[in-house]
């Protein structure tokens, strides 16, 4: 995994498996977007995310900042934890998560 940035695993209030990536500064980054029945179906999107040459869909929200989400088959598998008020900032930002190894 990229230095400075953790993966955490939880079970959410409906029983279902998610992820987020937290930066050295506690901050979180970028989570699931979706609950999953399984752990290998969260594992399968994470490996997806990082190991295939693709880069996230950036664009702006409903406040006018530019955030990203990564799809996988048509859906949303990933976004941003926040908005960002630089376009630059938010690739930044989704380049960290494509450069993140999954040990």
């Amino acid at each position: 995994m990229a230095a400075d940035m953790k993966l955490e695993t939880y079970t959410d209030k409906k029983g279902q498996r998610r992820w987020r990536f937290i930066a050295a500064n506690h901050k979180q980054i970028a989570r699931s977007s979706r609950g999953y029945a399984s752990q290998d179906d969260l594992i399968t999107d994470l490996v997806f995310i990082v190991d295939k040459d693709h880069d996230a869909d950036v664009y702006t929200d409903s406040r006018g900042e530019w955030r990203w989400r990564f799809k996988k088959d048509g859906r949303v598998i990933a976004i941003s934890s926040e908005g960002y008020k630089r376009r630059i900032d938010c690739k930044t930002a989704s380049d960290l998560l494509l450069d993140a190894k999954l040990v």
